[in-house]
Parts: C-alpha cells; structure tokens; sequence
C-alpha cells in the first residue's frame, strides 16, 4: 500500500470509514472516523484500505500540513478527558469558584494516582487533583499557556515544591494541547553553560502532548511530507532540519541516522552529511554546524524556536519547556556561571514581553562569530509558541541576574513551603481519590486523623508536600485493609 496522506479516505475492519488525520511514529495513523469524528482513533497503517485521496488544501494535503492536522480537536489532544475535570480546578476565570468534580474522574485513573504516591513518583495524570494553596500560581501557569507564549519563574528554597510545581505545569501543558521538554540540569553532565547539551536534552526529552514516547521522531514524522517544511523553497524551511526531513523520504536508514545524530547535536562529520545529500539529491544549503561552544546561545534558541514552529504546524499547540533543579547554578565555576546566565538571557529575550526587558536583545546578546550564524534571527518566527518554565532557588546572586533581566514580577511564583492551614483540602482530595479508587470507600471518616498525622509530620520539620500526600495515602490504606470504616 502506498503512503497515505492527509485527506485520504480509509476504511478499518473495525471502526469501518474514516479521514487521515496526520501520521504519528511508528507507522501508525491518527484517524478521524465517521462513527465518531470528534473523536480521531490512532491505528496502524497496516490495518486501512485506502478509498480515495482527497487533497485538503492548496499545498496538496500533504501528511503534516498544517491546514489539515490544524483540525483535530484541542480536547483529543493531552491527556485522558476523564481527569481534566479534576486538574482544572483552578478556573481560567480568577473570578470563578468551581470545586474539583471528583465524581468525573474513574476508578482507573484515580488508582493509579494513588499507586505512584504510594511509590513517591509522579503520577501520568492527575497531579493538580490534590495540589492545594497554590491557586495564584496555576492561574498564572494557565495564563501563559492561553497565550501560548511565555515565562515563570518558581522560586523556593529546598522543600517547597518547585518540581511539584513543575510536575502540574507539564501536566496541565499537555493537557492543554502543547508538547513539553522537560530537563534536570546538572554541573557536570546538564550545565545550562553548555547550549548544545542544552538543546540535546530538550530534543531528547520532547514529548507529544498525548504523552507517547520522547524524541524528535513522532513530529518528524508528522512533517516528513510537507512541502512547506522539506523542500528548500518552503515557507517553513529550516537550515537544520528540513534536510533531515529529505533524508527521510529516502527510506536509507544508514543515512538517516547520520542525520538523526546531526539534529541532536552529537559531533557528526559534515563531511559525511554533505556526501549524503549529494547522493540523495538534495537541492538546497548544507545544513549548519551544530558544535557545542558557549558562544553559540543565539543560534541554538533559534533551533529550540523552530521545534515550538514545527510543533504547532504539526498539531499541537506549541512547546513548554521546563526546567528542574536549575539552583545548582551556584554549584559551577564563576565563567560558567556567566556563560549560564548569557543563555538564560536568551531565553529571557524570546519568552518574555520585549518591554519586560531590561536588555536589547538585538544589540546586547552575543550573535557568534560566523556572519552565517550572525544573520540568523534569534525567534525562527515572531510570536513563535514558546514558553519556559524554570525552577530557581533564590540565592541572591542568581535573584540579582534575574533582576538585571527584567524588574517586572508578572514571571514570578514565589513558592513556600505547605502550611497547616492547606492541611485540610490536602486531606480531603486524597481521600475524594481514594473514594473513587475503592469504590466507594468512606475515606472522609478518617480525615480528622490524616490532618493531625499530617500536623505531626510538619512539627518533624519533614513536610515536603510528596511526604504529606505519601503519609496521607499509606494511612488510609491501613485503615481500610485493616477493616477500619
């Protein structure tokens, strides 16, 4: 069977007709079909028959169009509809006051959120179900990904929640229809000084807003055969991936991964790249050195601008990084430090409101020493769909970069630790939970005693929030397998 398309007519031996949506990785296809189109079914390729190719747009409907995946419904997208009820519970509206309606989660989801609590790890869904006092930060967290643009900045000493916070915005991005890149830096091995290594982490660790598999692969997959991206002429053209989107057209596996490592910036021969685009008929520019000297910040914040480009052209709404234990910035050499906070910078000039700034990011960020790396522009695209959302531990000389940075606190969410008198609504969603998990567990008889446990816990000076949640769960697990109702 030859390639489907977007557009193209199919018929499956079990959903019966239905309209190619777009390809996902793995020689799998996202379908839209007419038994339920508002509800797109991802099958294998393997299983359609196709009926009729029908072009979608002027481009030729091509897979990865952005007319065409543009039309699969926001709510299909992120994760499971049953928990969004849950996870909304902060309304988009400040002005509004919608409790979570517990009643809409399933026994499944709700099982494995307590499963992953019980094992201290993070749940695949769920985790704003039982986040409490912090309602101003996911208002501000929703706010930026309604623009889909944007920075936040969680500040808070060790135990205040800064990955937790974390943990509810990539939950929430997802769910919202943005694909995410989270990375832990460190020192040694994840120093933000080092911009390919940067970048290497984020390409590695991109995940679909439907959360199956990490890896540049499924969106590539979703462009491979869009004009507009692979031919040198596109309007989406890039100088560093639209060649690789060729080499995958060749079906040459040895090629492609000499370009797979290329895009992720491990050291490739350029030689070899351009003795592979010679044979494979490559009509446009060699693709740019991706070389891992610090000086190179502008010219891999544009690459991480054309990933959130490509990604909203490829259906989602755009890309949220995320970035974790970022307070290990006091741990690195005085240079490195500096290089680490030029890259910030750049971040800063492309996420924030350019009147927010403190700095001219035209003139005053390095622009690299090469006029081909000079004259690239530091968005791919202006208003490209990108935000960041950092964890930073306050120290004052980091707080004093930020602030040279921009003086405007609307980045800001200042994170404390949690406090006796988040004790109770903590409790009650865990047991609401937990209710649904069991089937009806009375849960809330034991809440008095969870809050005091909980109390006693905080009067320990042990009150890190997944330590709260860990010791509210294990509690009720004792007394229900104890027969306690």
């Amino acid at each position: 069977m030859s390639r489907l398309r977007t557009g193209d007519r199919v018929t499956h031996p079990e959903f019966g007709a239905g309209r190619v949506m777009r390809r996902r990785f793995g020689w799998r296809v996202l379908v839209a079909f007419d038994v339920a189109p508002s509800m797109p079914r991802t099958v294998s390729a393997s299983t359609l028959t196709r009926e009729l190719a029908v072009a979608e747009s002027a481009a030729g409907g091509a897979l990865g169009d952005v007319q065409g995946v543009s039309e699969i419904p926001a709510k299909t997208r992120g994760t499971d509809t049953q928990v969004q009820a849950l996870t909304s519970s902060v309304p988009d509206d400040p002005g509004a006051s919608h409790p979570p309606a517990e009643d809409q989660l399933e026994q499944p989801e709700c099982f494995q959120i307590l499963e992953a609590l019980r094992l201290g790890v993070v749940p695949r869904h769920g985790v704003a179900a039982y986040t409490v006092g912090r309602d101003r930060e996911l208002r501000s967290l929703k706010a930026m990904l309604k623009t889909g643009r944007g920075c936040r900045i969680a500040w808070g000493d060790y135990g205040t929640g800064k990955t937790h916070m974390l943990d509810v915005a990539e939950q929430e991005a997802r769910r919202q229809g943005f694909a995410t890149a989270r990375v832990i830096l460190d020192p040694a091995e994840m120093s933000v000084a080092h911009p390919a290594r940067l970048y290497r982490a984020i390409a590695e660790s991109y995940t679909w807003p439907d959360g199956g598999g990490e890896g540049l692969d499924p969106l590539m997959d979703c462009l491979v055969d869009s004009p507009a991206h692979t031919e040198p002429d596109g309007e989406q053209f890039s100088r560093f991936f639209s060649s690789y989107l060729h080499v995958l057209n060749s079906g040459d596996e040895d090629w492609i991964g000499w370009f797979r490592d290329y895009v992720l910036a491990y050291p490739v021969d350029g030689a070899v790249l351009d003795r592979i685009l010679r044979r494979s008929g490559w009509q446009g520019k060699r693709p740019l050195t991706l070389s891992d000297y610090r000086t190179y910040g502008r010219m891999y914040m544009h690459l991480i601008g054309t990933l959130a480009s490509w990604t909203q052209h490829a259906g989602a709404r755009g890309l949220v990084l995320l970035f974790d234990e970022v307070e290990r910035l006091e741990a690195v050499s005085a240079a490195d430090r500096g290089y680490a906070m030029e890259v910030l910078r750049h971040f800063a000039a492309v996420t924030m409101k350019r009147e927010d700034l403190l700095f001219d990011p035209e003139e005053d960020l390095y622009r690299g020493g090469h006029p081909v790396h000079r004259n690239l522009s530091l968005e791919f695209r202006p208003g490209q769909p990108l935000s960041a959302v950092f964890a930073l531990t306050p120290l004052p000389e980091i707080r004093a970069s930020f602030r040279a940075m921009t003086e405007s606190e609307d980045y800001d969410l200042p994170l404390g630790p949690p406090t006796r008198r988040d004790l109770p609504q903590l409790v009650d969603r865990i047991a609401r939970i937990y209710t649904v998990a069991y089937r009806g567990y009375p849960a809330a008889i034991h809440e008095d005693e969870l809050v005091r446990a909980c109390e006693e816990i905080m009067d320990d000076g042990a009150a890190g929030f997944r330590s709260l949640v860990r010791t509210a769960v294990l509690m009720l697990d004792e007394r229900r397998l104890s027969g306690g109702v």
